[in-house]
């Protein structure tokens, strides 16, 4: 499908998010963001954790694949193992690797929590209250509320502050294949050239977020990728359903 005036043809992806009968269209408010590239980026696919720790563990050999996976598809439960497996590992070596089990069970908590998924949070919660792992019994009873309230607010049907819906269009300006996030929950990828458009979405404030696969670097050659970061406040807005346009350059 041709846009006039612009430098893509985008091909329509519509994916349905809840239950949808009829969608009336507004005018669209267009947010445009530039990329970024990632700062003090560590490939963890090319981590060696078995020299790292000196250790024969054969969890070892698969952790670097476990975590981009887990990042990737916003996989809380996934990053939560993983952290796990490095806890044990610094135990039992007193050595600790390129990540380390608390900066990545923190990690997986921030995903959890901007997900508002009771289980992720749960799963996040079991494991900062082991003396083992995170030992930090305030971060777990601070987890084990808000995991409540989200169990919550899905048996009343909210995904979070506010009443209104929206829907976001989300436009490929760049030359790489983008993985899409919403809320911190992986939506898809979106090639170059092309959009895809999300409707329903749900109420209150939409944290936006997308990033390339791992790049070259073409000042340092070095491995990177490039991110977005958007967000649309429907409280600003005064459609019942605002229709959005987010175009990454």
């Amino acid at each position: 499908m041709k846009i006039t005036n612009r430098f893509f043809a985008f091909v329509l992806a519509a994916l349905i998010l809840t239950g949808f009968t009829g969608y009336a269209q507004t005018k669209t408010q267009p947010v445009k963001t530039a990329s970024k590239a990632a700062a003090n980026f560590v490939n963890v696919n090319k981590i060696d954790f078995k020299t790292e720790f000196g250790s024969s563990n054969s969890a070892l050999s698969k952790l670097g694949e476990l975590i981009s996976d887990g990042r990737r598809d916003g996989d809380v439960k996934a990053l939560v193992s993983a952290a796990m497996i490095l806890f044990m590992e610094e135990a039992a070596t007193g050595k600790k690797a390129s990540i380390t089990g608390k900066e990545l069970l923190t990690e997986a908590s921030d995903k959890a929590k901007n997900q508002n998924n009771y289980q992720a949070l749960l799963a996040c919660s079991d494991a900062w209250g082991a003396k083992s792992l995170g030992n930090d019994a305030a971060k777990s009873a601070e987890l084990a509320k808000l995991a409540a309230q989200a169990k919550a607010d899905q048996a009343k049907g909210l995904r979070g502050p506010g009443a209104k819906e929206c829907s976001v269009q989300i436009e490929n300006y760049s030359a790489y294949k983008i993985h899409i996030y919403v809320d911190d929950v992986y939506m898809g990828a979106v090639e170059p050239g092309y959009y895809i458009k999300f409707v329903e979405i749900g109420s209150g404030t939409t944290k936006l977020y997308a990033e390339t696969e791992y790049v070259k670097d073409p000042n340092s050659g070095e491995d990177t990728y490039y991110y977005w970061q958007g967000e649309i406040n429907l409280k600003s807005y005064k459609d019942d359903k605002p229709d959005f346009t987010w175009q990454l350059q």
